[in-house]
């Protein structure tokens, strides 16, 4: 994203970088669904934690990270703990990032878009913790869905990164 503002009589660029919540956030109605689903579906086994960071937020069970969700554009991606080569690419329609870094403890990728695309990463999920031994829980649901606010008012709740050029400041 990015804007074009007046300060002392330049007309300068400016850059937002924008937060997993501030991606939420500004999301559509079915994101927001898709992820209280999801969301949900993974706190409903025992034991299992959130952990929200700037660019994801992440589902473990002690030092394991099994679940990491993110937003691109308006895909909700879904990685998980599960070895790609065990799963039918036919059926699943995921990615295998077993190849990057970043995602070496999370290679298979779910991008949901669809209630069916919904459903197989439920599977997936109640498979991933089936396979680490992780039993069911009764768990209230919880609305994870948040009200639409405007960059503006993100920025100023820290949600938002305002990056300006150098030697530029806002006052």
């Amino acid at each position: 994203k990015e804007a074009t503002a007046i300060i002392g009589g330049e007309v300068v660029h400016i850059r937002f970088r924008s937060s997993f919540m501030s991606r939420l956030i500004q999301s559509s109605e079915n994101i927001q669904c898709y992820y209280s689903e999801i969301k949900n579906h993974v706190l409903s086994y025992k034991g299992i934690k959130a952990r929200g960071s700037w660019n994801y937020e992440a589902f473990n069970k002690g030092r394991t990270q099994l679940v990491k969700l993110n937003i691109k554009g308006k895909t909700l991606i879904v990685n998980l703990n599960l070895d790609p080569k065990e799963f039918n690419i036919n059926k699943y329609h995921f990615i295998d990032c077993s190849d990057k870094p970043k995602f070496a403890k999370v290679p298979m990728m779910m991008k949901v878009r669809s209630a069916r695309a919904l459903k197989y990463t439920l599977e997936l999920i109640d498979e991933l913790m089936a396979k680490n031994e992780i039993t069911k829980c009764e768990t209230p649901t919880v609305d994870y869905r948040m009200p639409y606010e405007t960059t503006e008012e993100l920025a100023k709740k820290g949600l938002v990164k305002v990056i300006l050029p150098a030697g530029v400041t806002l006052s």
